[in-house]
C-alpha cells in the first residue's frame, strides 16, 4: 500500500528543466515533463494581428525544431490579447498547437518559418 502511494506521489512531482546548452538562447523558458520537453522562446509579438513567433528547440540537443507564428484559439482570443510573454504560460506543445496553463487555451499554429520536422 505504501509503495503505491510512493508511486503516485512521485509521477505528481514537478521534473527540474534540464541544463540549457549553447544552442538554446538565454531567454528561452522550458516546459515539459520527467520524459522530455521543449524551450521556448518569443521572438516576437505582434499586437496588431495578435500574434506570437515562437522557436521551438529540442530539450535533449538544443536544436531548433520549429520557428513558427502561433495565433490564440478563438476560445481565448480575449483572455490573451496583449501577452507580451507568453512563453511564460505554456503547458506543452503537441505538434500543432502550443497548451497554455490558464483555461487550457491553445495557440494555434498560423505560419511555419523553418522547420526540422514535417509539420
Amino acid at each position: 500500500m505504501f509503495s503505491v502511494f510512493l508511486l503516485n506521489y512521485s509521477m505528481k512531482l514537478p521534473c527540474d528543466p534540464p541544463q540549457k546548452n549553447e544552442k538554446i538562447p538565454e531567454n528561452a523558458v522550458w516546459s515539459g515533463g520527467c520524459d522530455g520537453g521543449y524551450w521556448f522562446e518569443q521572438v516576437d509579438y505582434n499586437s496588431v494581428h495578435n500574434y506570437y513567433r515562437i522557436r521551438i528547440y529540442n530539450d535533449f540537443d538544443g536544436n531548433l525544431e520549429l520557428d513558427a507564428e502561433f495565433g490564440a484559439s478563438n476560445t481565448c482570443k480575449r483572455e490573451y490579447k496583449d501577452e507580451k510573454v507568453i512563453v511564460r504560460k505554456i503547458l506543452f506543445y503537441n505538434g500543432e498547437q502550443i497548451i497554455l496553463k490558464e483555461n487550457y487555451c491553445s495557440l494555434d499554429k498560423i505560419k511555419v518559418i523553418s522547420s526540422t520536422h514535417n509539420h
